[in-house]
């Protein structure tokens, strides 16, 4: 069976690259290219490919965001995630939300691009060298992602609205003390350092 590929990067170089990989394999029916999430979804509607390997970060519309919603709406779709950020934050959200395989891509070969879509289209999970390390040596990237209370939820979009934390207290009618350690839970809860990071945690799981 030939399989049909999609290829998401907002960098048409990795596209470019990954399709020269591929397009001369005999498994391979056809290997199409998106630089944004938004594109690649108009293209899943008109011709949904058997696999997608797609970029964690992009502008507008997230990596995170198109596998959640390909997911939902493309359910034998098979999904790999790639990313160029080794930080266990991201490397834990591309696994939370149950990519099929994952790619760092500075050190993602031909060889193994080929590997990654052969198991990863015979029902078997393909993790890169690199990433099955960092999950034997920090096993929480596995952890299921945080929950947030009713209460939480509330206050994390008042603060990625900009609200400051008087003006927060005000409007949900406690103290402001009680606000911040609101916020300290939250940044706990989402192994985030300050509230720059708990907006973008906010932002690339769909919180708000």
């Amino acid at each position: 069976m030939a399989w049909a590929v999609l290829v998401v990067d907002d960098h048409s170089m990795v596209g470019e690259l990954m399709a020269a990989a591929l397009q001369d394999w005999n498994q391979i029916k056809s290997v199409s290219c998106s630089t944004s999430a938004e594109d690649a979804l108009h293209r899943v509607r008109q011709h949904p490919p058997d696999i997608a390997f797609i970029d964690a970060r992009m502008p507008g519309m997230s990596g995170f965001e198109l596998i959640k919603q390909l997911k939902s709406g493309f359910p034998r779709m098979r999904l790999v995630g790639m990313t160029s950020f080794e930080e266990d934050e991201t490397l834990a959200e591309m696994l939370q939300i149950g990519v099929h395989g994952l790619l760092l891509k500075r050190s993602t070969s031909r060889q193994e691009i080929r590997l990654c879509l052969e198991g990863v289209m015979a029902g078997r999970n393909y993790f890169s060298a690199q990433v099955t390390q960092r999950i034997t040596a920090s096993p929480k990237l596995l952890q299921p992602p945080p929950h947030l209370s009713s209460r939480e939820l509330q206050i994390l979009q008042l603060i990625c609205q900009g609200y400051s934390t008087k003006q927060i207290a005000d409007h949900v009618q406690l103290k402001e003390m009680t606000v911040d350690d609101y916020r300290k839970k939250m940044l706990s809860k989402t192994h985030t350092k300050n509230t720059a990071e708990l907006v973008a945690f906010a932002h690339r799981n769909g919180l708000i």
